[in-house]
């Protein structure tokens, strides 16, 4: 292994080892010793992130206290020793992992004493191949008479007593089979345990999905996390067996310090999605945890490397686990569109989640540019027709697009969309929209508007925009019972 860096000193690594350092966080953050530890994982990504970005003022004691628990800036470190306990804590659980057969890491994070500046060090490649050391087995007399220096097993103290009489060899390796036999029954039976879906909370039916971490460095890079947070929302959404919070609700405690517990309370919610996003080059690493809310227990994670699939497929694979993990019923429907493929071309999926943030920011006019060229490069993209639709239908209620114009065209990309895929939910909102406000087509409006809710029964908006409609044609009942729905789905917009 080769070390860079000092105690003091935050390393200069390169592009490559930056990236094998971050890579190797988000393995720690699902290993054993820290998926049950969010504090340990928090205070770790903290001191990478400042080591990598060559913050030193950061990676002091008194400014970890201040930043990771709340204590002020000038806080008596002498009587307060909340960080180095809790860097105690996070260097025990590093030993765990590394002393846990980890071997096959080509980086490891240490975390000197008396220090907060981590130490990377980086795998050296090996000079002379494994295998051809010389070590001849079975060993023999004249191997114990030169030592163990010489046999290339190193010090081993008892070696004298590997030459044996052949039957007290036999008996040896009889006792060694039975052994291991043992020891792959206790490992099994640890897995079974491990593994086992007894210990994961069997009531977990309404959830949040918070925003996703953009762990790559570069801001530019925060649409592709906010992005596949919202896909996963939709997906998730479809699964009329749970009860998902909106996406402008979730999105609300991107960058928060609240605590996961706190955060759910506020939601009403009993169990958390969180995850993170790192892009480097071509290939995108995908990480993503589902907590226990009442607990604050992780009971599921996984990882996800993608070089050269649509992320939306990413995205119907970890509903899918979600549910499955959940034990959640799901129709024959739904569970098709999960695992559906995607054809969209990387290029436009790009554009498309580049084209959402824009959206959600209030910008419709450039957002709309973005969906165009999303739709130049996949004609057959059914998401970004959704999209310029939904954009039209906000231009002409807002009245920056002359009526007749904004609504046919709204109608015009609905169509298309519903026409590329049927089972996309957003494609037959905007098409209950353009219907009622275009036609005056009530009765197809209304067909439009159940569709999309059959296909996303989470999906807050369209149960608001139902309940206008509604409203309009004087059925006060049932709008207000939708106007319910939205706000238990979106509390934080509607309260």
């Amino acid at each position: 292994m080769m070390t860079l860096g000092a105690d003091s000193e935050v390393q200069k690594l390169s592009p490559e080892q930056e990236a094998l350092v971050r890579e190797h966080l988000e393995e720690l953050m699902t290993s054993p010793p820290f998926v049950a530890s969010r504090r340990a994982q928090d205070l770790l990504r903290l001191i990478v992130k400042h080591a990598l970005a060559g913050e030193m003022d950061s990676l002091r004691e008194r400014m970890i206290g201040a930043e990771m628990f709340n204590r002020p800036v000038d806080y008596d470190t002498s009587n307060d020793s909340v960080v180095r306990v809790k860097a105690t804590e996070l260097r025990k659980k590093l030993n765990q992992y590394y002393q846990a057969s980890h071997s096959g890491s080509r980086v490891l994070i240490e975390i000197p004493p008396g220090a907060y500046v981590p130490r990377f060090v980086f795998e050296r490649p090996e000079t002379q191949p494994q295998q051809e050391k010389k070590i001849r087995l079975p060993l023999t007399e004249e191997d114990v008479g030169q030592g163990a220096e010489n046999s290339g097993l190193g010090d081993l103290p008892a070696l004298r007593e590997a030459v044996l009489p052949a039957k007290r060899k036999g008996l040896v390796l009889l006792g060694l089979a039975s052994i291991l036999c043992l020891l792959g029954g206790l490992a099994y039976l640890g897995f079974v345990h491990r593994h086992s879906r007894s210990d994961v909370p069997s009531g977990i039916r309404l959830i949040a999905v918070l925003p996703f971490e953009n762990l790559s460095g570069d801001p530019a890079q925060d649409y592709l996390a906010d992005g596949m947070t919202e896909v996963l929302i939709a997906d998730l959404g479809q699964i009329s067996s749970l009860r998902v919070i909106s996406r402008t609700s979730a999105m609300s405690f991107k960058g928060t310090k609240k605590g996961l517990p706190e955060i759910a309370h506020e939601l009403s919610v009993e169990g958390v999605v969180e995850g993170s996003v790192i892009r480097e080059g071509s290939e995108v690493r995908i990480t993503v945890r589902l907590i226990d809310a009442k607990s604050d227990r992780p009971i599921w994670g996984k990882n996800y490397v993608h070089n050269s699939a649509p992320l939306l497929v990413s995205e119907g694979e970890l509903a899918q686990a979600i549910a499955d993990e959940l034990s959640l019923t799901i129709s024959p429907q739904t569970q098709a569109h999960l695992t559906r493929a995607p054809s969209v071309t990387m290029a436009a999926e790009d554009l498309y989640l580049q084209g959402m943030l824009i959206l959600h920011s209030g910008n419709c006019t450039i957002a709309m540019d973005d969906f165009r060229k999303a739709i130049q490069a996949d004609p057959g993209f059914a998401n970004a027709y959704a999209a310029l639709g939904d954009c039209y239908g906000l231009m002409g209620e807002s009245g920056r697009i002359p009526y007749a114009e904004a609504f046919s065209m709204q109608r015009s990309n609905a169509s298309r969309a519903i026409e590329l895929d049927d089972s996309l939910s957003e494609g037959h909102a905007e098409m209950a929209d353009a219907l009622g406000n275009l036609n005056w087509d009530w009765s197809g409006a209304e067909k439009e508007f159940q569709k999309a809710l059959a296909l996303n029964p989470n999906s807050a908006t369209v149960h608001q925009q139902y309940g206008d409609f509604l409203s309009r044609l004087g059925k006060s009942g049932a709008a207000i019972e939708e106007a319910k729905i939205a706000v238990k789905l979106d509390p934080c917009v509607f309260q």
